[in-house]
């Protein structure tokens, strides 16, 4: 399966600070973000990530995305969503459920252990 990585980082490496802010994320990279989910019909993000997209507030939010099927890594087996998430527990998991939605292409986003995860698989 096709996997893309898409990943908001500055030039000397900063992802998101100790709380997870990323307020260094430009509109743009929203912008960018959504139009590659649409084009993969699809996105991996890790569990980090979807809490910080969610504290973001009203402006934007992975719950607008209404069409993409989305899963979300975690290792917390507690761990529950809303019935337009799916839960996966590994990378290789991840990409087998967008396979038997007929899927041939991944987006993944987030921070370091999401990435990390892809790599080592």
């Amino acid at each position: 399966m096709k996997t893309t990585l898409f990943m908001a980082v500055s030039i000397n490496g900063f992802v998101a600070d100790e709380s997870g802010s990323e307020d260094f994320i430009s509109h743009e990279n929203w912008n960018t973000f959504c139009r590659l989910a649409e084009e993969h019909g699809n996105f991996i993000i890790g569990r980090k990530t979807y809490d910080a997209v969610k504290n973001w507030g009203t402006d934007y939010g992975f719950d607008d995305l209404k069409t993409i099927t989305k899963i979300v890594l975690t290792q917390d087996k507690t761990f529950s969503l809303g019935p337009d998430y799916t839960i996966a527990y590994s990378p290789e998991g991840a990409l087998q459920k967008l396979s038997e939605k007929g899927l041939d292409s991944a987006l993944v986003s987030g921070g370091p252990t999401i990435n990390s995860a892809f790599l080592k698989a």
